[in-house]
């Protein structure tokens, strides 16, 4: 595993423990949470302990990365952005979500930028990808501002609805954080 947390001007970037359950319930839970991304179906404290103590825990093991809580140090848990490896997908795809109280403050920004920072830099990965419902326009503008360029319009399973797929090589990246 590799050094946690990730540091940013107002953020600490670490992997999800049970106490950060209730904000991510929230989060979960939140409206535009599932529109944008979707319905977990987690209701409850303990079901989102068992994703996180499951799930996240097992893509970190498996990929050496996954979603990270977003800590400030007044609030333990207030969203989650990381990479994900999807069998969709041959690389992996950057993700975020944030509590309804933190958006439009640039912490989504300052916590994608630190984790394509952690991809190409620790991680070495060559490219990084990101999937975005089409009418998603606060997520395209932060992908966007993240410097991933739109490549296509794709599904990721044939039964879900039409996506953006958006990706950012290591070479660019470079040239873009000079």
């Amino acid at each position: 595993m590799s050094d946690f947390p990730i540091k940013t001007q107002r953020l600490n970037l670490r992997l999800a423990v049970a106490s950060d359950a209730p904000n991510m319930l929230k989060l979960f839970n939140q409206a535009d949470f599932i529109a944008n991304i979707r319905d977990k179906k987690l209701r409850s404290v303990a079901e989102v302990e068992k994703e996180i103590n499951g799930l996240m825990k097992k893509h970190q093991e498996d990929h050496g990365f996954s979603m990270y809580v977003m800590d400030t140090s007044d609030e333990a848990c207030i969203g989650l952005c990381g990479l994900v490896k999807r069998d969709e997908l041959d690389i992996p795809d950057i993700g975020f979500a944030i509590l309804s109280d933190y958006q439009g403050m640039g912490y989504v920004k300052e916590a994608g930028q630190a984790v394509l920072n952690h991809g190409f830099n620790t991680l070495n990965l060559d490219k990084i990808a990101a999937i975005v419902k089409p009418d998603n326009m606060p997520s395209i503008a932060v992908i966007n501002s993240l410097g991933l360029g739109f490549v296509k319009g794709f599904q990721l399973k044939p039964e879900e609805p039409n996506l953006k797929y958006f990706e950012l090589s290591k070479s660019t990246y470079l040239k873009q954080n000079r």
